[in-house]
């Protein structure tokens, strides 16, 4: 996977990738795991207070709930993933994102000064990252910011950011050196 990762980065959009999706499928699926563990308490609860219609009730509606609440989690998980994309192209880096209202980002390559990777515990857990760039700033922004810093891809599979990081340098570089 790792070789079909480098060699594919600058054909298309790219996704965040696997280890990306199950993050995503995590943080919208923990009102899933609260119902739960609802049901499951339910349940011991049933055992010790005998035949009860109402823990008996109790037991199903929480666990029809879990169910649900884990489908549509994993849908929204779809959707969010789905719609992230990023892509080389060109002349720009660009990425798209959002499910109801899009957002859609270029960098140009001139612009890019570096590239970094952060990974914080709960990231390096998973195997993802956040992708920096620190791109030259724009007098629009103010006259004392002389760079701004764009978080741009966030939990990104950590291979894949390592990827497009060296990627993204080597455009930098290569757009920077032939306009001197």
């Amino acid at each position: 996977m790792n070789n079909t990762q480098t060699t594919d980065v600058g054909s298309g959009k790219q996704h965040l990738g696997r280890r990306a999706f199950s993050l995503i499928v995590s943080k919208h699926s923990r009102f899933a795991l609260i119902l739960l563990l609802i049901s499951i308490a339910a349940l011991l609860l049933r055992h010790s207070v005998g035949n009860n219609v109402f823990m008996d009730q109790v037991v199903i509606w929480s666990f029809v709930l879990f169910i649900v609440f884990l489908i549509v989690s994993f849908l929204v998980a779809w959707l969010i993933y789905a719609n992230y994309t990023f892509a080389l192209e060109d002349d720009a880096f660009r990425i798209s994102r959002g499910v109801f209202s899009k957002k859609e980002t270029a960098i140009p390559y001139r612009q890019i000064r570096d590239v970094n990777i952060e990974r914080s515990l709960y990231q390096r857990m998973y195997g993802v990252s956040k992708l920096v760039i620190l791109t030259v700033g724009e007098e629009s922004l103010s006259a004392n910011v002389s760079e701004a810093v764009l978080p741009i891809v966030d939990n990104i599979d950590k291979n894949l950011a390592l990827t497009f990081q060296s990627e993204l340098l080597k455009r930098a570089n290569v757009q920077k050196i032939s306009q001197q």
